[in-house]
């Protein structure tokens, strides 16, 4: 159900004379790209994971089953926790880190903490790449979330000031 919020300006508040600048805009926009990314990423995954050459190669045996019989449901075509594990590796593996990234950004620093989450990322992108059987691919997926995971959490954790400690907001955002 929508609600309305009204805005009482008190003077007891301070209120800054900042305004929505080109630039404060180009800034919004790039960070709310974060949250399409996560879509983009369930739904790629989700038209993989019903590609034959792709279920061949990682899942032969979902691939099998599906050429033995006749699935006329198309939202229940699968019932393989191992095909949900690679789905959901990615998200799981950035909640992980996101919990590790608030003490790692206090102890390291926020530029170290965003080089490591490039790094993982970056090798997590290789791996996937090159992935040969289900290990290399899973991997590469679950660096992929780590990369996710502190980026996420340490940008968003930039913009509040003085440095957050709570470990879990970046949960409260994603």
């Amino acid at each position: 159900m929508p609600g309305a919020v009204i805005v009482h300006h008190h003077t007891r508040y301070k209120t800054y004379p900042g305004e929505v600048t080109g630039f404060v805009f180009f800034c919004c926009l790039i960070a709310s790209v974060g949250g399409c990314i996560f879509g983009y990423d369930i739904g790629l995954t989700a038209g993989l994971t019903s590609t034959e050459s792709f279920l061949a190669m990682f899942f032969p045996v979902i691939f099998e089953q599906q050429q033995e019989r006749v699935i006329t449901n198309q939202y229940c075509k699968f019932d393989s926790q191992v095909l949900t594990l690679f789905g959901s590796s990615l998200f799981l593996s950035a909640m992980v880190a996101g919990i590790f990234a608030s003490p790692m950004s206090r102890a390291f620093g926020r530029k170290w903490t965003l080089f490591v989450a490039a790094v993982a990322y970056l090798i997590g992108a290789i791996l996937g790449a090159i992935s040969f059987n289900f290990i290399v691919l899973l991997t590469g997926r679950l660096l992929l979330g780590v990369g996710v995971g502190l980026c996420i959490h340490v940008r968003v954790m930039s913009h509040r000031s003085p440095p957050c400690h709570d470990t879990h907001y970046y949960l409260y955002v994603t």
